[in-house]
């Protein structure tokens, strides 16, 4: 997976790559969005990558809401999507909802 910074870079790409959003984080007090670049998808995922395109998208939305729950029950879904580039993702939030849950 390959990580990009902005919203600028990510519009210039997103015509020729499945480019996803995956958070945002403060750079120097400013709000800078990450994204990452898949740019192998394989054959066999080009009829559902519309639909886990927004998956996707609804996980981080979800994540950054607090549903929690949603993020659970969907990375299962979305693990190995993408050619798996963003499996280490997933299992990210997925980790950082747990030590959330863990600390209360």
């Amino acid at each position: 997976m390959q990580i990009i910074l902005g919203q600028e870079a990510a519009d210039a790409l997103k015509n020729n790559y499945t480019v996803l959003e995956l958070e945002t984080f403060l750079k120097e007090g400013v709000e800078v969005k990450a994204f990452c670049v898949v740019t192998d998808v394989p054959v066999m995922e080009l009829p559902e990558l519309e639909q886990n395109k927004a998956l996707h998208a609804m996980f981080v939305s979800e994540y950054y809401n607090g549903n929690y729950q949603f993020c659970l029950e969907n990375a299962f879904h979305l693990k190995g999507k993408f050619n798996g580039e963003l499996d280490s993702f997933y299992e990210e939030i997925i980790n950082r909802i747990s030590a959330q849950a863990d600390a209360v």
